[in-house]
């Protein structure tokens, strides 16, 4: 049986994972990737969605190198890694393990595999939606319609840079456009309703209903809005076809 102290053992990063998670629900698409035509979220549009939230709230994200390796067969960088997550408050930390892949054709396999690890580690810790599914059709639609089983892709490993440039300053449409995502989530939580998983087209569908395209005026029309009674008319409409 669990000990009293074992039960409250690490609350305090818990508390401070869940609220950084209630900062940044979503992160926009904002790269490209030119030879296999999908759209992705960077490593530069993650770590600034998540940069502001875990200095608000004290959290420091550590990855470690344990051991790296090229596959001959698939021709990639192999990275086995531990990552932890501090409270800067109380000293507390929460880890795990955690395996990645980059292409190894140049110098670069294991930087990418670096990469690959902190974005999916990130994304997955706050449960944040990116639209990047790795085994979609969007992904890979040359896999797809030909009767041949997808073979794995890897993306282009990003510009190699040693100090990742500050987050750029957001401009007041994606302020706007952040409170309102921010609104969208915190009021679905209060009228205790999950929200759906096509949550693009879910927006789409209530800049319809609301009548414009301003995030600022949809924020502020959010406020009487009901939002079950929102997604129960979304549920099975054209936009709820769309995904991310």
């Amino acid at each position: 049986m669990a000990t009293e102290k074992t039960k409250k053992e690490n609350v305090g990063i818990l508390k401070k994972l869940h609220l950084i998670m209630n900062d940044v629900p979503y992160i926009q698409k904002d790269a490209k990737n030119q030879h296999h035509g999908y759209t992705y979220a960077s490593e530069l549009a993650i770590k600034t969605a998540l940069h502001d939230a875990m200095i608000k709230h004290k959290v420091i994200f550590q990855l470690e190198t344990l051991d790296s390796r090229v596959d001959a067969a698939s021709k990639a960088t192999i990275l086995s890694c531990r990552y932890k997550f501090w409270d800067v408050d109380s000293g507390e930390n929460l880890e795990g393990v955690f395996q990645s892949a980059g292409p190894a054709r140049d110098d670069k396999g294991l930087w990418a595999a670096t990469t690959n690890a902190i974005k999916y580690i990130l994304t997955s810790t706050f449960l944040i939606p990116t639209g990047d599914d790795a085994e979609s059709e969007t992904n890979h639609p040359e896999a797809y319609g030909n009767g041949k089983t997808p073979e794995p892709q890897q993306r282009e490993p990003e510009p190699r840079r040693s100090v990742d440039p500050a987050p750029a300053t957001k401009t007041p449409d994606q302020l706007a456009k952040a409170r309102f995502w921010k609104e969208l989530v915190e009021k679905a939580g209060r009228e205790g309703v999950e929200l759906p998983v096509h949550i693009g087209g879910f927006v789409k569908y209530i800049q319809q209903y609301m009548g414009t395209g301003k995030w600022d005026e949809m924020t502020e029309r959010l406020a009487d809005a009901n939002i079950g009674s929102l997604k129960n008319n979304f549920m099975g409409s054209a936009f709820d076809k769309e995904y991310d």
